[in-house]
């Protein structure tokens, strides 16, 4: 959980030469009593995967839990305002991360439940032509 980790090839690093403003960021300074809002949700259940119109809500709920993880108190967790990108800032290194390893976990629970909602579809129509062919 901690975002400064040694990064993994499928994390990604904000280029050096991108400059973000402050000015442009919502920074979240107090997490324990910070809500995200629907757009803030909805855009971080887009990027773990999830399709926010036809996907079971429990996917959302499960970006949600996420979202809400604690992350170490160096870093802070801020959304762009034109877009509601989630980016982590660490103000004392300088350092901008895109994701870290809750990003990572977020997208195995979210494939895996795809996985297990695929299956359990599956299962039931092939229950369902079961009973017909019965009929």
């Amino acid at each position: 959980m901690n975002p400064n980790n040694k990064k993994n090839e499928e994390e990604e690093e904000i280029e050096e030469e991108e400059l973000i403003d402050p000015n442009d960021l919502i920074i979240i300074n107090d997490p324990k009593n910070w809500e995200p809002t629907q757009e803030q949700i909805y855009a971080y259940a887009e990027e773990l995967g999830i399709d926010v119109d036809s996907d079971p809500k429990e996917l959302i709920e499960i970006a949600y839990k996420y979202l809400k993880n604690e992350i170490p108190s160096d870093w802070k967790r801020t959304f762009r305002k034109d877009n509601n990108q989630l980016l982590y800032i660490n103000f004392k290194t300088n350092d901008i991360r895109l994701s870290t390893d809750i990003e990572e976990k977020a997208k195995d629970e979210v494939l895996k439940f795809h996985e297990e909602y695929k299956n359990k579809g599956e299962k039931e129509n092939k229950k369902k032509k079961f009973k017909n062919l019965m009929k």
